[in-house]
């Protein structure tokens, strides 16, 4: 199993989900809000939430697809607003979300996921240089993308809630 989840996190489409999430949630939203910046987030997160759970239960694909489906429906519905409420009580920073049902088709994803972790081998970088320290990395330790801090708090970061909660003001009507 470790061998296999290190392989599809090495591979081109975890880090291309990665960069992805990272690029649209801290640029594209702000600078081009739309329709398409909302929508890659939710198919970038999908891919790699898929990857990393079918890559540790490559043999579980409907019971791992059906509950990342029932998560996500239940996140992008009503129902998770007083779990979100109540989390917002005890944490020092807000988790926000918006109900919006056109994001499940965010999950068409799910089955590419499997098909990246199928084909890990075909879908490795061969000599993958990143900008954590230009050396090849083929010659660092076996599962190099979770080893290396620097993109364990990248990975971290991007696969946080996008989202950022919109500040109530009271109506004009109300203020006197």
């Amino acid at each position: 199993m470790h061998q296999r989840l290190c392989s599809t996190l090495a591979g081109w489409p975890a880090l291309a989900s990665l960069s992805l999430l990272l690029a649209n949630d801290w640029w594209l939203k702000q600078h081009h809000p739309g329709w398409l910046s909302g929508k890659l987030s939710d198919f970038a997160g999908l891919a790699l939430v898929g990857m990393l759970a079918l890559a540790i239960w490559p043999k579980r694909f409907a019971t791992v697809s059906a509950g990342i489906a029932l998560a996500w429906l239940w996140w992008k519905s009503p129902q998770s607003t007083p779990a979100i409420a109540a989390v917002n009580h005890w944490l020092p920073f807000r988790v926000a979300r918006v109900v919006d049902y056109s994001d499940l088709i965010a999950l068409s994803a799910l089955p590419l996921s499997r098909l990246a972790v199928v084909h890990r081998e075909r879908l490795a970088l061969a000599a993958p240089l990143l900008a954590v320290g230009w050396r090849r990395l083929s010659h660092s330790p076996p599962c190099w993308p979770a080893r290396h801090p620097r993109l364990r708090i990248v990975s971290s970061t991007a696969c946080a809630p996008a989202s950022r909660p919109r500040i109530w003001t009271a109506p004009k009507r109300w203020k006197r």
